[in-house]
């Protein structure tokens, strides 16, 4: 009786300690971008400071990454555009203006640092999430496990 009803404690035990669900938020790289899985899904850059509003530190780094991406965006955008351009009208048999190709060429490069940046302050803001992420006290199981002296001898402990 004894062995069974420990058993069935340390089945509860381990279950309980399982089911613990922390909310930190992990980075994931796909293709070219990162992507945040966590609170529920893969969610963008642009969820990130909803996922982190709890830490106002992290709000911070996640709101300065969306508006360096929104840059990145802008300049990588117009820097194709520049490029393509003078490559189009040369393939096309035409007098290209190779100063377009130039400045195109700086844009995108231009797009590319501010695209940096703002994985930086995305990996900064979801590291100071993750650092004050703990989990709740109302679902935390607080228990040890031991050996011991009990009112039999001796034998395992279980506190909570």
């Amino acid at each position: 009786m004894k062995k069974s009803l420990l058993s069935i404690l340390l089945c509860l035990f381990s279950l309980a300690s399982l089911c613990q669900q922390s909310d930190s938020i992990v980075i994931v790289k796909a293709f070219d971008a990162l992507t945040y899985s966590g609170a529920g899904g893969v969610h963008k850059l642009n969820d990130l400071p909803q996922m982190v509003a709890a830490n106002p530190e992290a709000v911070k780094y996640a709101d300065k990454a969306c508006t360096n991406n929104t840059f990145a965006l802008v300049f990588i955008y117009a820097g194709g555009f520049l490029i393509g351009w003078p490559l189009g009208t040369y393939a096309s048999g035409d007098d290209a203006e190779w100063e377009l190709l130039a400045v195109g060429a700086g844009s995108f490069t231009a797009g590319l640092i501010f695209k940096k940046v703002a994985d930086k302050n995305a990996r900064r803001a979801v590291d100071i999430y993750n650092s004050g992420a703990r989990i709740p006290e109302s679902t935390s199981f607080n228990s040890e496990l031991g050996i011991g002296l009990t009112g039999n001898g001796v034998g395992l402990t279980l506190r909570f």
